[in-house]
C-alpha cells in the first residue's frame, strides 16, 4: 500500500516526468510504530513450549501434545527466507527506495502517534543539510489487529460509546483508524526553480520532550507548548497571525484539555487581544486515530485548506467541553466548511500538531504559496467551468470568440484554467462564460460574439 501512495506521490511531484529524474538524492522517511502485523503471528508460532508445558501438565497424554501443537502451528503463517523482512516497518520505506531507485535516505521513526512528524523532522533536516533534494515523508500504519484494540482499550483510551469527538462535551475516547499519507518535501527555492506546483509552504517545525512525568500516558501542557513556541520561532511570526489548528484531539477528556491548556498558553503569549480568531479542529472527528499516520492526515487536511482557502469542519461537536472555556480563549470550533477570507497583511498560516506516548512533542507551522511561480491545480468541484477572455475593443474580443476552436480531450477544463490563467483584470472589454460541456461552451461563444 506505502508502494502505491509513495508512487503517486512522486508522479505529481515530478509532474509525470519521473522516469527522466536524477534520483541520487532523493530520500524515503516516513513514520511506522513498531513491527507488521505478520510479527504476531510468527512469535506466537514459537511459544510452542509454553503449549507443550501446559498440555503436559494437564495430564495430555505426550502424543496428543505433539498432535496438538502441531495442529495449533498450522494456523500459523510458515517460517520462511522472506519471513524477516515482512516483520519490519524498516522495510516500508527501504522497499519504496528500492522499487522506485531512490539514492538518498530511507528509514522509518517510531514516536509513537507522533511517528509521522517525526519523520518529517528528520526529512526537513535532510533537506536544510543538503544531504537530499527531495524527501518522501509522511506516515503509515494499517495495524488494527486484536492486539491493537487490546492496547488501546487497557489504556484505556478507546471510546466506550463507539465515537470519537475531540474537544466536545460528549468526548469520551477515541476510535482507531487506518491510513497513509505522504508528502513531497523540497527546498522552497528548488521547487519554485523547477517549475513544481507548490500546495503550501512550510514555515517552521518545534519538538519537544515533556520531561519528568507522572506517568508514560499523561501529556503535559508545559512539555508540548514548548513545541509551540519552537515552531513559531523558527517560522518567524507569532501565532496571532495563525487561523486554523489542525490538533492532534483524540477526544479523550484527559488528552484534549492537556492539549487545550498548551495552545491556549502559547497563542495568548501573543499581544492579540481579541478573542476566538482561530479555528481549532481535528481530523480524528472523520477518520479515527491513525497512530503513526495520524499526524500526516492532520498535516494533509491543514495543506488542503491552504490551498483551497478553505476553513474545514470539526464534525461531532454538538457543544463544545464547558471545561475549556472556549468563549474566553483565542479558539472556536469549527463545524461547517466556510471560505477562509482574510486580508492582505499575510498569508493564511495554519498549524498542525501531533504528540505521541512518552511525550514526544511535534507542531508544524504552514503558509499559503503566495509568489509568483507555479501554484499546484485546484479540484474542479463545481458541474460547469468558467471561461473568461479579455481585449481592448470589442472588434477584437468577437475575433477572439470566434476564433476558438472548441475540441480535443478535456478541451473545456483545459481551456477555462487557460483563460483563467492569462486573463487580464484590466482589459476594457471583458466576458465571463460558463459551460457545462463542449457544446454549451461552442454555443456560448458564438452567442458572446
Amino acid at each position: 500500500l506505502a508502494l502505491i501512495v509513495a508512487q503517486q506521490v512522486l508522479e505529481v511531484a515530478a509532474q509525470g516526468q519521473f522516469q527522466d529524474m536524477d534520483r541520487d538524492k532523493m530520500s524515503c522517511i516516513l513514520g511506522v510504530t513498531s513491527g507488521q502485523e505478520l510479527l504476531g503471528s510468527m512469535v506466537n508460532r514459537l511459544q510452542r513450549p509454553v503449549w507443550q508445558k501446559a498440555l503436559r501438565e494437564a495430564g495430555i497424554p505426550e502424543s496428543k501434545v505433539v498432535e496438538v501443537c502441531d495442529r495449533i502451528s498450522d494456523e500459523y503463517v510458515p517460517w520462511q527466507e522472506s519471513s524477516f523482512p515482512g516483520l519490519l516497518g524498516n522495510v516500508v520505506a527501504g522497499r519504496i527506495a528500492n522499487r522506485m531507485d531512490l539514492g538518498g535516505t530511507n528509514c522509518v521513526t517510531d514516536a509513537a502517534c507522533a511517528s509521522a512528524f517525526s519523520a518529517i523532522s528528520m526529512a526537513v533536516q535532510e533537506l536544510q543539510l543538503g544531504y537530499s533534494d527531495i524527501v518522501i515523508s509522511g506516515g503509515v500504519d494499517t495495524l488494527n489487529d486484536i492486539f491493537m484494540y487490546t492496547c488501546f482499550s487497557k489504556t484505556p483510551a478507546l471510546s466506550p460509546t463507539g465515537d470519537c469527538r475531540p474537544f466536545s462535551d460528549q468526548a469520551d475516547g477515541t476510535l482507531l483508524g487506518e491510513g497513509l499519507a505522504m508528502v513531497a518535501l523540497k527546498r522552497l527555492s528548488d521547487a519554485e526553480r523547477d517549475g513544481d506546483r507548490i500546495y503550501a509552504v512550510l514555515a517552521g517545525l518545534g519538538a519537544s520532550s515533556d520531561g519528568r512525568a507522572k506517568s508514560v500516558y499523561a501529556p503535559r501542557p508545559e512539555g508540548q507548548a514548548r513545541a509551540l513556541r519552537r515552531a513559531y520561532e523558527a517560522a518567524g511570526y507569532s501565532p496571532a497571525t495563525v487561523e486554523l489548528v489542525e490538533a492532534h484531539g483524540t477526544g479523550t477528556k484527559a488528552g484534549d484539555v492537556a492539549e487545550f491548556g498548551g495552545l491556549k498558553k502559547v497563542f495568548e503569549e501573543s499581544d492579540r487581544r481579541d478573542r476566538q480568531w482561530c479555528a481549532l479542529g481535528s481530523v480524528k472527528s472523520q477518520i479515527g486515530h491513525t497512530k503513526a499516520a495520524s499526524g500526516a492526515a492532520g498535516l494533509f487536511k491543514a495543506v488542503m485548506a491552504l490551498h483551497h482557502k478553505v476553513l474545514p469542519p470539526t464534525i461531532k461537536v454538538d457543544r463544545p467541553n464547558p471545561k475549556l472555556n472556549l468563549e474566553e480563549s483565542p479558539f472556536y470550533l469549527n463545524t461547517n466548511a466556510r471560505p477562509w477570507v482574510r486580508g492582505s497583511d499575510h498569508p493564511r498560516r495554519a498549524s498542525v500538531s501531533s504528540f505521541g506516548f512518552g511525550g514526544s512533542n511535534f507542531h508544524l507551522t504552514l503558509e499559503e504559496y503566495t509568489g509568483t511561480h507555479p501554484k499546484a491545480w485546484r479540484k474542479r468541484i463545481m458541474p460547469t467551468e468558467l471561461v473568461v477572455l479579455g481585449a481592448d475593443s470589442a472588434a477584437e474580443l468577437v475575433t477572439t470568440l470566434r476564433n476558438v476552436e472548441v475540441g480535443g480531450v478535456n478541451f473545456l477544463p483545459w481551456f477555462a484554467r487557460k483563460t483563467q490563467t492569462e486573463f487580464q483584470f484590466e482589459s476594457p472589454v471583458r466576458v465571463g462564460i460558463t459551460a457545462s460541456d463542449d457544446t454549451e461552451l461552442r454555443q456560448r461563444l458564438r452567442t458572446a460574439a
